[in-house]
């Protein structure tokens, strides 16, 4: 049974990381609340003077995402809102799965006959947002709220491209932009002498409640006071006819399964700060929230444990889906929320387990983990001073500051490549691979002098060359380099610093191999559709 208060050692510093260096400052919160909140209810007035359809759907505002959960990281500058919206219930709305996980279709499926009632008459332009079959379409939704919106600041004071917004804060400038499901209004102004800039995305959503609740495969609502659920006009990519669907959002069950866990949401954003640290872009935050959904669910105690040993713990999670290269969605685990490629997930992975060992290999250094949430050398040593240390881990500390303890090189860093490839994919991997060992090997003979403990070569014409490679650079760390192991500690220090530089790099290209390898495949495909034309004139011309 593993040991609960092996991590204790590094827990006043992560609790103080976590208060002083990743939450947002409580003043801000309040204060952007207080102003985000004045100019929207503003914008909403303006917007139903100039649309009936929009005062009679209109219900509420969610305020969602990661600032209104208690997760963001950063500076509190970033908002998601949801526009609630409705549709009439006699005109049956009618929401079924779709081929994708995670999307569904919505069909008034009693349309024609409802539009003959007198109710109708109060719901004028919704028939502009179906198509011929009383779909509900994402794009039409989308381009009517954009309008809508745009309509709105046009009733306020203008100056050059901007809106004149005021507030019992000060005067704010905004403007409007289109991306995704979401219209994000930019507002800037001036609090107290200080710039305040706010990105603020409006996103509209229908409502439902648990009468349209999803059936399997989709989990039953493990919340009941919370019934009602959310979907949005999020498009899953070209995949058929993509204006029919929409994505399901189950944020406010998320957020009540979330509430009452003390170490979830430290944890969360410590996990959050950490990707950000790794360039681990392709990791959504939404990934990382979903890894402690699962847990919440399956290991209810765990969250009355220390930060610091929840924290290890789910980072070993985390780093297990990794290697998986699976995160199922929590709603519907047929759905896989990782859509990077697997040398690039295999790289996160292992960089994961080598901040796993370096933080679990002796002598134990409260600050192990720190040094990979904050970069900054003067806040980490702001940190240091400020945290509480008890007189025996002080007593490790100094000894560790005078010992010489090993750092090492990460195991299996370098990727695995899919044998199973193309030839002409693998044929581009090769010839890139000499170049990344010539970079490697400037590295290391800067590092030591031009006399370093191991030769790199770049000789590289095959897998198997490549791999022994790899094992031979891997051993760095070994005693059998004969190197001063003081020196040698230091300048693998900062040839560790290099290499990430170079595995980002690797895993750049691997992007664009997938991306080269979907554009064989597409003309594979063409050229099988060119030769089938081909056949086929080629019997026309004989008969």
């Amino acid at each position: 049974m593993e040991d609960k208060k092996r991590y204790n050692y590094m827990e006043n510093a992560l609790q103080n990381i976590n208060k002083s260096y990743i939450s947002l400052p409580d003043d801000e919160v309040k204060r952007n609340n207080q102003i985000l909140e004045n100019i929207l209810q503003q914008i909403i007035g303006k917007m139903k003077e100039k649309s009936e359809l929009f005062k009679k759907s209109f219900t509420r505002v969610f305020y969602g995402g990661s600032y209104y959960d208690g997760l963001r990281v950063g500076n509190p500058e970033e908002f998601d809102l949801d526009l609630l919206l409705t549709l009439p219930k006699y005109a049956e709305p009618d929401l079924t799965n779709s081929n994708i996980p995670g999307f569904v279709h919505l069909q008034l499926k009693e349309y024609d006959k409802w539009a003959k009632q007198p109710e109708a008459h109060q719901w004028v332009g919704l028939s502009k947002l179906l198509d011929d079959k009383h779909y509900l379409v994402t794009s039409k939704v989308s381009a009517w709220i954009e309008g809508l919106v745009k309509k709105a600041l046009n009733e306020f004071p203008q100056s050059g491209n901007s809106t004149i917004f005021n507030t019992s804060s000060g005067q704010f400038k905004g403007t409007i932009h289109k991306g995704g499901p979401a219209h994000t209004l930019k507002l800037e102004g001036i609090v107290n002498g200080k710039k305040v800039v706010m990105d603020v995305d409006l996103v509209p959503c229908f409502v439902f409640t648990k009468d349209k609740w999803p059936s399997s495969p989709y989990r039953p609502n493990p919340v009941s006071n919370k019934p009602e659920f959310f979907i949005v006009p999020k498009k899953p990519g070209s995949n058929g006819n993509v204006d029919r669907y929409w994505r399901l959002s189950f944020q406010e069950q998320e957020r009540e399964l979330m509430n009452g866990s003390r170490t979830l949401k430290p944890t969360i954003k410590l996990l959050k700060k950490l990707r950000d640290n790794q360039d681990h872009k392709a990791i959504a935050s939404y990934f990382i929230k979903t890894v402690l959904l699962w847990e919440v669910t399956d290991n209810r105690g765990l969250w009355n444990e220390s930060l610091s040993y929840v924290f290890m713990f789910m980072l070993k999670k985390y780093k297990q889906f990794l290697e998986n290269r699976e995160i199922p969605y929590y709603w519907n685990r047929n759905n896989n929320l990782l859509k990077a490629n697997d040398i690039t997930l295999q790289n996160f992975a292992n960089r994961i387990q080598y901040i796993i060992d370096d933080i679990e290999r002796p002598p134990e250094d409260p600050f192990c983990l720190a040094k990979y949430l904050v970069h900054d050398s003067k806040l980490l040593e702001k940190l240091k001073s400020e945290t509480v240390i008890g007189k025996k881990q002080l007593k490790k500390l100094q000894q560790l500051s005078i010992s010489d303890k090993p750092t090492g090189t990460p195991t299996s860093l370098l990727p695995q490549t899919n044998n199973s490839s193309s030839t002409e994919v693998d044929s581009i991997f090769f010839q890139t691979k000499p170049h990344i060992f010539s970079m490697m090997t400037d590295i290391v003979n800067k590092h030591f002098d031009q006399n370093p403990p191991i030769k790199i070569t770049s000789s590289l014409n095959s897998e198997t060359q490549f791999q022994a490679q790899a094992s031979v650079f891997q051993n760095l760390n070994q005693p059998a380099c004969n190197v001063n192991e003081n020196v040698a500690t230091s300048k693998i220090d900062k040839l560790q610093a290099s290499l990430d530089k170079v595995f980002a790099l690797m895993e750049n290209l691997s992007t664009k191999i997938d991306c080269i390898n979907e554009n064989i495949a597409e003309l594979r495909q063409e050229n099988r559709i060119f030769k089938n034309k081909l056949q086929a004139m080629e019997r026309n011309i004989f008969i």
